[in-house]
C-alpha cells in the first residue's frame, strides 16, 4: 500500500454564489476569492453561461478594484465613489460607446441571447446599468452618482468614433432606420392602386 496521498480533484460547482466584502478581507483570503472566481468563469465558460460569466465577471473587477487600492495605498482604506464604480462595471461588462453624426451617443450592452443599441440616458439604459450595479454590489445607485457616471459615459462615447447604420437592436437609430422601408412600402401600395383605379 502506497504512502502516498493523492489530491482529490476540485468540485465544479456551477451555482451562484454571493461575493464576500472585498475590503474586509485579508490578502491571503483574497487570493483564495480570486481563484474561486476564477473557476467559476471557467466554468461558466465551459457552460456556455453567459449571465453567470457577467457575474464572476464583475466580482474579478471589484476584487481588482480592492487590490489595486491596497497597492496603491498599503493599508490605508479608500472607497471608490459609486460614480467610479458605475462606470468600471458598464466598461467591463463588454458593453461599446460610440456616437453618430448627429452627436448623439449611445451604448450597445449585452441582454440575455442578443445585443441592444440604446442612447445612453434612456430608459432602457438607466434601467440596465442599475441592473448591473445591484447584481455586483447588492444596493441601489443614488442619482447623483448615476448622473455623474452618465456624463463620464458620454464623453468617453463622443471619442470612440462615429458610427452610422448597421444598428438592428432597440433604441431611436433603430426606430429611424425601419421609418424609410416603411414609407417606401407605403408610396409603392399607393402607386399600385392608382394604376389600378386608372386601368378601370
Amino acid at each position: 500500500m502506497s504512502d502516498q496521498t493523492t489530491e482529490l480533484p476540485l468540485q465544479r460547482d456551477t451555482g451562484w454564489r454571493e461575493h464576500p466584502d472585498f475590503a474586509n478581507l485579508s490578502d491571503d483570503e483574497l487570493a483564495a476569492e480570486d481563484a474561486i472566481i476564477r473557476n467559476r468563469i471557467k466554468w461558466a465558460v465551459e457552460d456556455e453561461d453567459r449571465e453567470r460569466w457577467h457575474w464572476y465577471k464583475d466580482q474579478m473587477s471589484l476584487l481588482n478594484i480592492e487590490r489595486a487600492r491596497r497597492k496603491k495605498g498599503g493599508n490605508k482604506k479608500r472607497r471608490e465613489s459609486q460614480a467610479d464604480l458605475l462606470v468600471k462595471i458598464v466598461e467591463d461588462s463588454g458593453a461599446k460607446l460610440f456616437h453618430t453624426t448627429t452627436d448623439e451617443q449611445f451604448i450597445i450592452f449585452p441582454a440575455a441571447a442578443h445585443n441592444e443599441t440604446w442612447p445612453i440616458r434612456s430608459r432602457a439604459a438607466r434601467r440596465w446599468i442599475t441592473h448591473r450595479f445591484y447584481s455586483t454590489l447588492k444596493k441601489a445607485p443614488n442619482s447623483e452618482a448615476m448622473q455623474s457616471a452618465l456624463n463620464v459615459l458620454e464623453a468617453r462615447g463622443f471619442v470612440r468614433g462615429r458610427r452610422t447604420g448597421g444598428i438592428s437592436q432597440g433604441g431611436t437609430v433603430r426606430r429611424r432606420s425601419l421609418l424609410r422601408p416603411r414609407r417606401r412600402q407605403l408610396a409603392s401600395c399607393q402607386n399600385r392602386r392608382a394604376r389600378l383605379e386608372n386601368n378601370n
